[in-house]
């Protein structure tokens, strides 16, 4: 059984002044996002801050685990292995070793290969924050307290970066774009920086900070690689800062920085409650692994099919109504000629498909053979997709109408993202999504586990009293066996 914890800025150097305000180096945004990494403290933060950090850690580690033998891991892998040297850091299931960086690379690819990992507002934070804080806890010999705080303290900057942007979006992949920046900030920490080094970390991260949403419109594996270019950038950043290479200080505010360049930011939405109220805590936990605009949408196919117990016989027609946004990112024509996986991931009508021939979607549903199933392409070119243009909603609500042959037509909204902080994924669920992984994890099974994965919960629950974490390390797979193990 999963464990209760688990379930439950100054001026620059340059002397370039960014803002006219005179005052801004020392007190704007940028310097109290700095303070705010530096002084993080596990023995001040609430329980559900650690438990909930801790339950993100155990899902990414295993998603990663899981992801590891799908589509680009294994190109990414052998290109990793070419550019960076071998080094401390394990590439998870692969018994390769490389610097930080290139392990990163590839653990966050892997981790975002599902996409069954969290999403906070607009950014999938946690498949670039913990890829690279574990990378780099790994080389620096990183007790367990120093690992959860990095990891808080970035993924924290990487939320509350989320919710302060406003609209409109400009076509910025926020994940990359904003995560870069807290995984400078967290391992900046992890490695020991002061406030004003952390500064120049998220400084070198404005000039690393990418990433475009034609990935998703097109449906290519660079959706997978944007994040993991981010890790590597945000490990590299902190180096960089570590080494004594000066950033902006002022690189969300500055006149130049991300706010004008980027995407609008609102500065109080940023530093509301900053230490106190952890906006993280509101991260989804997807119950289905394709892009969260699909998911109200399934829920409400499910419930109107299991409450009325329906066959698909007896379905004659699908409808759909969402959003404007939700109809950009997963509206297009279900085509898996090119990539298939990510075709899948990213359409509407074939999450719908799988829910009225196989009961839900899952895992199995992102197989090859399951994508091409003749029958699967033939229902989802039937469902129609209708937009509701007055909703500016990202990931919900959902309407399904289905017509049937034996009760009329049915129709249910489902208004809330499922697995958000309205409607939180159960701990059965939660446990469930970790067992389905788990079966797709090569060679896992063989090696026990469930046993296995007990042991991973176990060494994650405990993770904050290791002064060494290399015991925690071989546990979640990273360390072979001549690491010392002690707890």
């Amino acid at each position: 059984m999963l464990r209760p914890a688990l379930l439950a800025l100054e001026r620059s150097e340059t002397g370039f002044q960014a803002d006219e305000r005179p005052d801004v180096a020392m007190t704007g945004e940028s310097k109290q996002l700095h303070r705010f990494v530096a002084d993080v403290d596990l023995d001040r933060l609430p329980a559900t801050v650690i438990a909930r950090a801790k339950r993100h850690i155990l899902e990414t580690v295993i998603l990663a685990l899981a992801g590891g033998s799908k589509e680009g891991v294994a190109e990414i892998r052998a290109l990793a292995k070419v550019e960076y040297a071998q080094g401390p850091s394990a590439v998870w299931g692969a018994g390769d070793r490389l610097q930080p960086s290139g392990a990163a690379l590839v653990n966050s690819y892997a981790a975002a290969a599902l996409d069954y990992d969290t999403l906070c507002n607009t950014v999938h934070g946690d498949v670039v924050i913990i890829p690279a804080v574990l990378a780099m806890a790994e080389a620096r010999q990183a007790t367990g307290r120093q690992l959860l705080e990095a990891y808080i303290a970035g993924i924290e900057v990487t939320a509350r970066l989320s919710f302060s942007a406003q609209p409109p979006q400009r076509g910025w992949t926020h994940t990359s774009v904003f995560g870069v920046f807290g995984a400078a900030a967290a391992v900046a920490r992890l490695i020991g920086l002061p406030e004003t080094r952390i500064g120049h970390a998220t400084g070198i991260a404005l000039s690393l900070a990418a990433g475009s949403q034609q990935s998703n419109v097109e449906k290519v594996l660079t959706k997978r690689l944007q994040p993991a270019l981010a890790a590597r950038n945000g490990v590299f950043a902190a180096l960089a800062a570590e080494a004594g290479i000066s950033g902006p200080q002022q690189s969300l505010e500055g006149r130049c920085g991300l706010w004008s360049l980027y995407q609008a930011g609102d500065p109080a939405l940023l530093l509301k409650d900053l230490g106190g109220d952890f906006r993280f805590l509101e991260t989804i936990l997807k119950g289905y692994p394709v892009c969260s605009c699909s998911h109200a949408a399934i829920v409400a196919c499910l419930e109107l099919i299991a409450i009325n117990a329906l066959d698909p016989a007896d379905i004659s027609e699908v409808e759909v109504t969402v959003t404007p946004f939700m109809v950009h990112m997963v509206g297009g024509d279900f085509d898996p000629s090119r990539d298939p996986v990510v075709a899948a991931q990213f359409s509407i009508r074939y999450a719908l498909a799988c829910c009225i021939l196989r009961g839900g979607v899952s895992l199995a549903d992102l197989d090859l053979a399951a994508i091409c199933d003749p029958a699967i392409q033939e229902w989802a070119a039937r469902i129609q997709i209708t937009v509701d243009p007055e909703n500016d909603g990202e990931l919900a609500p959902a309407r399904v109408r289905l017509k049937t042959r034996s009760k009329g037509v049915l129709e249910r909204c489902v208004s809330v993202m499922p697995g958000s902080v309205e409607a939180p994924l159960s701990d059965a669920a939660f446990k469930g999504k970790l067992q389905d992984c788990v079966d797709r994890i090569p060679g896992f099974s063989e090696q026990g586990g469930l046993v296995r994965l007990e042991e991973i919960v176990e060494a994650i629950d405990r993770s904050d009293q290791c002064t060494d974490l290399t015991g925690f390390l071989a546990a979640v797979g990273q360390s072979s066996n001549d690491f010392d193990q002690r707890p």
